[in-house]
């Protein structure tokens, strides 16, 4: 488990550290640091400032050690978040258990080694998420340009920083077909090994552009991509590139000053960040988006001129994955199905889908909505409460499925609400007087089933 750097006198030789692995846990820190600062969840709470400052940890030194401690601190957040996931943190959560998963049931003191064992599985978890990410977005609202999310990120981009962009309903329809064919060929192109290069090449670049997009924080997202991306390129490109480097530029990139002073630069952008004073958030954001380009754009281009090798096939290298570290790809790739069969309709791979299936509805063009538990099919249209989301979700015309709605009343027992259920409207002036609202599921069953707000206007508006 020790490096031959860090092995002491006496000590049994072991492996060099790996330049490729190395950099892949520099990648994976940045990822989660980019995650903190586009939630605001830097040092929200003493869980969410342990995950900031094992990423720290391991960007400031990229070896085993950090990068396990970096793994297991996300887990343990994603279990305490739960369910309240996004889905590129279902994505992160996943990753992060295969990887240590591997690590636990084939031990290696070789870094490299350990990298090529996950890297099929995570190449799966790609697989799996840019599969669901197309099929749900075969429905019609997609394809609408007054509401598709495709339209809305276009228009986004086009109204931030591209207005030398054309507009009109044309151009929406377009922006959703190219998204369609471009997310559908990263997987098909990552899949086969003749083919891997220009699938990182393409997915790298399409999701640079979504990092850009001022609609919502996509540089998060996008940041766990590039570094799975990473994961899935030729062996030895990074020492090419490195070799490609004057020694006495080797020498003054590798400088303890300048790692230093970018690690507290780095540092100080995470404090100034973490200060939510008015009008420095926009000030941070455009910050942000400005080095995600330097990053994002720095990286594509040293692939793109390095990266000519594919890789070998991992089990040719003597690194086969163990066969029970693929359950976690699988029940990853489960989590698509769930939205059609009414068991959650939040986190089940549909993000920016305009995917419908609540009140037994399907805008899907290919699967109707299933809803074998019935969870879906009731719905409470919220009219005035109380509490201030809900009426916020009120005014623009969302309601609930009631299992969200109890779980979160649950918790807030002096709440009135103002509400409709199944063509009957009641007035609870305290929901901790209604047995309805006072017990929620079990905590194994809340971790995994989780709704998102229901658009009860006749077309699928943009929602994660």
């Amino acid at each position: 488990m020790t490096h031959a750097d860090d092995a002491g006198p006496g000590s049994a030789p072991t492996a060099p550290r790996d330049p490729t692995t190395t950099v892949f846990f520099a990648l994976w820190a940045v990822a989660t640091l980019l995650h903190q600062v586009s939630y605001l969840r830097i040092a929200a709470d003493p869980l969410e400032l342990a995950l900031t400052l094992a990423a720290f940890a391991a960007l400031a030194a990229p070896r085993r050690a950090t990068f396990v401690l970096l793994l297991a601190v996300q887990i343990v957040e994603a279990a305490a978040t739960a369910p309240r996931l996004s889905n590129h943190a279902w994505l992160v959560a996943f990753a992060a258990a295969t990887m240590l998963a591997t690590l636990a049931l084939a031990r290696s003191d070789d870094d490299a080694t350990w990298r090529r064992r996950f890297t099929a599985p995570l190449r799966a978890l790609l697989v799996g998420l840019y599969f669901w990410a197309v099929v749900h977005k075969l429905n019609r609202d997609f394809f609408d340009p007054d509401v598709s999310c495709a339209a809305a990120l276009y228009e986004s981009a086009r109204a931030g920083y591209a207005s030398f962009l054309p507009s009109g309903g044309g151009l929406a329809r377009l922006a959703a077909a190219v998204t369609l064919v471009v997310e559908a060929a990263i997987p098909a192109l990552l899949l086969a090994a003749r083919t891997r290069r220009a699938g990182v090449l393409l997915g790298a670049a399409f999701h640079l552009a979504i990092g850009l997009v001022p609609y919502r924080h996509y540089f998060n997202f996008s940041a766990v991509l590039f570094a799975l991306f990473f994961l899935q390129t030729a062996e030895g490109w990074v020492e090419r590139a490195r070799d490609h480097l004057s020694a006495r530029a080797r020498a003054s990139l590798a400088h303890p000053a300048l790692r230093a002073t970018c690690l507290l630069a780095l540092a100080a952008w995470l404090l100034g960040y973490a200060t939510d004073a008015p009008g420095r958030r926009e000030v941070w954001d455009a910050g942000t988006r400005v080095l995600w380009l330097a990053y994002a754009g720095g990286a594509w281009l040293l692939y793109a001129r390095f990266g000519r090798a594919t890789a070998l096939a991992d089990a040719r290298r003597g690194a086969r994955t163990p066969r029970a570290v693929w359950a976690l790809p699988i029940v990853f790739a489960s989590l698509g199905v769930t939205t059609y069969l009414g068991l959650r309709t939040e986190g089940a791979l549909a993000m920016f889908s305009n995917l419908r299936t609540e009140r037994g509805e399907s805008n899907h063009l290919l699967f109707p909505s299933l809803d074998v538990t019935g969870w879906t099919s009731d719905v409470v249209v919220v009219h005035e409460s109380s509490d201030e989301w809900l009426a916020e979700m009120a005014r623009r015309d969302y309601g609930h499925v009631f299992f969200e709605l109890r779980e979160r009343l649950a918790r807030r027992p002096d709440t009135s609400v103002t509400f409709t259920r199944a063509g009957v409207t009641e007035h609870v002036p305290r929901v901790g007087d209604d047995p309805r609202f006072t017990v929620p599921a079990p905590r194994w069953l809340r971790a995994w089933v989780s709704f998102r707000p229901v658009d009860l206007r006749p077309h699928q508006r943009c929602l994660h």
